[in-house]
């Protein structure tokens, strides 16, 4: 009996530990968490770092207007074009890889599934097939 007793009282001393433990983990937390809530208002006045933001933030809008421009250019997608349109898009896109393709051999096919992943990947090249059998 004395041993069932001893038991139960073990267990409950573990249950008040356990308890008390949790609720200093929850005031270290809460503790934690407003001193960095203070730390964070003190840059918010900081002119270093609304400089810093402004410049991030210009920067990122000319990255999405030069997207933009690519975009309607016909970067990202892979396309065949003509003889004529190829000779076009080489002298004035800055970087192209062009495919030269025969439609009976198999590893054209091959290349075609590997550049559609490559000009999906590669944004700033634009990648264009040209079929062998349209040229002069």
């Amino acid at each position: 009996m004395q041993t069932i007793a001893y038991g139960e009282a073990f267990m409950a001393a573990a249950k008040d530990f356990a308890r008390e433990l949790g609720e200093e983990q929850d005031l270290a937390e809460r503790q934690a968490s407003t001193a960095r809530a203070v730390a964070l208002e003190e840059y918010f006045d900081d002119p270093d770092l609304e400089r810093l933001h402004g410049e991030r933030l210009a920067k990122l809008k000319e990255a999405r207007e030069k997207r933009a421009v690519l975009e309607k250019r016909g970067h990202g997608a892979y396309e065949e074009v003509s003889e004529a349109s190829f000779l076009e898009i080489s002298t004035t896109t800055e970087r192209v890889v062009a495919h030269f393709w025969h439609p009976e051999f198999e590893r054209c096919k091959i290349v075609d599934t590997h550049l559609k992943t490559l000009a999906a990947r590669f944004f700033q090249t634009r990648f264009v097939k040209v079929q062998v059998r349209r040229c002069d």
